[in-house]
């Protein structure tokens, strides 16, 4: 390395103890700059510092301005919703979820069935605001529920008649434990499993003070979530259905506008200001995308009559997820890349592909609008080609600027035709098939 990089690195390598200390003792983190401009600029040819630079300058920033580190405390969400009065929505959603509980009510004590009470608890479990959302949570009660009473029925065939001491309890109770924090230390959408799991293993092994010999209680729990589930999604189904579809779409077209937003190309000279509006849409943009994914995986879980439908919006959805994930990291290689080489390219090259990220934006902003009409009508972006009037082929120093503003371009053109008689042909980028 020179000296300059040298320089830099020992500047990073304070900061990065700052950044520790600051953690450490709880008070704001301060940039610490010592190193020369010529110093600085040399973070360039090491791409991970330059990163490591940029982030630490950004959260700086974000402290300076009050944003991180403010000390006050995060407003709690209010106890009833601001339109909960006014809003029929709620009062749907109550209708339903008692209409199922009074179902399993008047069954349960019609029958005469005692055992079976956790039928009425399971439909208030999985009672939740769209269907997707209420069968996920349906199916990892059942799952984990499964799974625990499994557990246990072997536990009280082939174990507890050899074990009659606390050491046989815990050799029995530890192992179930683990396995369901395990899962519950996952994320959102199998954690619930974790928790069945252990809840369902416990009241049917630790229920008493001794060893427990009785298979009814294992069966009946099993059969109540089972009732339970059946009942709280035929209510759902049949009574004012509740999907996500239309709010996939909004998501999807407010993920784009983001990536839209973070395509713009810098401003000549404002490179090293604008690092920080540039990360916090960075961060916004791949926010967006974790929750379209996780409304995704909603909605594919929806049951419904309309299959065909259903299927063309799921495989639209994940297209598009698939390619905005692309979209933002071939955007994010064109910046690097325009930042590295903006002083060695040639001014036509610079503006090309500056008009390039313009155009850009401005049909994912097009394709995001036409995606959120109802019904969609969005067409697949144009492709944008530079490489012709950029450069003239001798001069081979800006080909990988070219190169990557053509992947852009080439990821843009493969979000897919979002229109009612357009055929839904199978997600082609790398993302998905993997």
């Amino acid at each position: 390395a020179s000296a300059a990089q040298l320089a830099m690195l020992r500047e990073l390598r304070a900061n990065c103890r700052a950044l520790d200390d600051s953690v450490m003792t709880g008070e704001p983190y301060r940039y610490v700059s010592a190193a020369t401009p010529e110093e600085r600029n040399a973070a360039d040819a090491i791409p991970a510092a330059a990163e490591s630079q940029r982030a630490l300058r950004a959260y700086a920033d974000l402290v300076t301005s009050g944003a991180v580190g403010a000390g006050k405390p995060p407003a709690s969400e209010p106890m009833v919703a601001p339109d909960a009065w006014t809003n029929p929505a709620y009062t749907r959603f109550s209708l339903k979820t008692l209409l199922a509980v009074l179902i399993c009510y008047v069954f349960y004590n019609a029958v005469d069935w005692q055992g079976v009470h956790t039928v009425m608890l399971t439909c208030l479990i999985v009672a939740l605001p769209s269907l997707g959302a209420s069968t996920q949570r349906a199916l990892l009660r059942l799952s984990g529920a499964a799974v625990g009473s499994a557990l246990a029925l072997f536990m009280v065939v082939f174990i507890i008649p050899h074990f009659d001491d606390i050491a046989g309890l815990l050799l029995m109770a530890l192992p179930v434990v683990a396995l369901g924090a395990w899962l519950m230390a996952g994320s959102e959408r199998i954690s619930y499993a974790g928790l069945q799991v252990m809840f369902t293993f416990s009241l049917a092994l630790l229920g008493e003070f001794g060893p427990t010999t009785n298979l009814t209680e294992i069966r009946d729990r099993m059969v109540g979530i089972l009732l339970g589930v059946c009942v709280a999604t035929f209510v759902q189904m049949s009574f004012w259905r509740e999907g996500e579809g239309d709010a996939l779409r909004q998501k999807l077209a407010t993920l784009l506008r983001a990536i839209a937003a973070q395509l713009r190309p810098l401003q000549v000279g404002a490179e090293k200001g604008d690092e920080l509006p540039y990360a916090q849409r960075q961060l916004q943009a791949w926010a967006v995308l974790a929750d379209c994914e996780t409304t995704l995986s909603r909605v594919a879980l929806e049951p419904g009559w309309q299959e065909g439908e259903q299927s063309q919006l799921t495989l639209r959805a994940q297209t598009v997820l698939a390619q905005g994930r692309e979209i933002m990291l071939a955007g994010d290689a064109l910046r690097d890349k325009l930042v590295a080489q903006a002083a060695s390219s040639s001014p036509r090259t610079i503006d090309a592909v500056r008009s390039a990220q313009e155009q850009a934006s401005a049909e994912l902003n097009r394709y995001a609008d036409e995606l959120a009409v109802n019904p969609p009508d969005a067409h697949s972006p144009r492709r944008i080609e530079i490489a012709a009037q950029a450069v003239e082929p001798a001069q081979l120093a800006d080909q990988p600027l070219i190169a990557a503003a053509d992947e852009l371009s080439r990821q843009i053109a493969g979000l897919p035709d979002w229109r009612v008689e357009a055929p839904v042909a199978a997600p082609a980028s790398p993302a998905v098939r993997a």
